[in-house]
């Protein structure tokens, strides 16, 4: 097996020559010998696997535009490469583009790096833990925030989407995305006269199951940080109220007491 080395001319070529072969393999895999427990375990393996890939597809995206491999070989954009070379829709460029961008750091011409725009979530996607559909909507979440949003609070409201995407099913962290935004830019105006809607509280519906964003007027200055106030996650996976629908949940939140707000303060 050949691994790349400080100098190997193009180490990229070395790890698409690991994956045809491991492409190859599973084409030639007797899948219905598989079963018991322990298919289960290799079906979510090969999940966060293909994840991980997907996020070093990204990386290669990435350095080929830094590097301006298309413009300088062919007078092309990137992403006019990828609609001419590989067949992508224009919408599919410019989309694989943008998440390179959101998720992965980089060198400027001088030297500089270059941090992604959405670190918490690159850091989530590299790890498998995110699909190409969560780093979606958290992207679509936080350019919808306005730019008179605190850089401190935008970054808090990315950290808490990543951490909680990583045990919520898309449509639900797009939930929670709008009673974020709703908060943080109620009227479509962040005025500085309204320094309460700078102040998050989330707050845990019976069961665990739902996180209700709502303005807390009283900061708490005395907050750790976002990771040591999170509050606790209950997987939806394990859940047997998967599916139901909002109407119930909201009938059961209103039939039962509701615990005290987990608070998650903004600075």
């Amino acid at each position: 097996m050949s691994s790349a080395t400080p100098f190997d001319p193009d180490p990229l070529e070395d790890v698409v020559r690991l994956m045809e072969a491991a492409a190859d393999r599973m084409d030639q895999a007797r899948l219905w010998c598989s079963g018991g427990p322990k298919f289960a375990d290799s079906v979510e393996r090969y999940e966060r696997a293909m994840r991980r890939l997907e996020f070093g597809r990204l990386r290669s995206v990435m350095e080929f535009d830094v590097q301006d491999v298309a413009g300088q070989q062919a007078g092309l954009t990137t992403e006019a490469f990828l609609v001419a070379r590989l067949w992508l829709s224009p919408g599919e460029a410019r989309a694989r583009i943008r998440s390179a961008q959101e998720l992965v750091g980089s060198v400027s011409i001088s030297g500089e790096l270059v941090e992604p725009e959405l670190p918490a979530t690159a850091a989530a996607a590299s790890e498998g833990a995110l699909s190409a559909e969560h780093v979606q909507v958290i992207g679509q979440a936080m350019k919808k925030l306005p730019p008179t949003v605190d850089p401190a609070d935008r970054a808090r409201a990315e950290e808490f989407l990543a951490e909680q995407s990583r045990d919520m099913d898309p449509r639900r962290v797009r939930v929670l995305a709008r009673r974020l935004h709703a908060v943080l830019d109620p009227d479509g105006t962040l005025d500085e006269d309204k320094p309460d809607r700078r102040g998050l509280v989330f707050r845990r519906d019976v069961g665990g199951m739902d996180y209700t964003v709502v303005p807390q007027t009283s900061l708490d200055r005395s907050s750790q940080g976002l990771a040591d106030n999170l509050p606790e996650r209950h997987s939806t996976r394990h859940s047997a109220t998967i599916g139901r629908s909002a109407a119930a949940t909201a009938a059961q939140h209103h039939a039962r007491p509701t615990r005290p707000p987990q608070r998650i303060t903004m600075h």
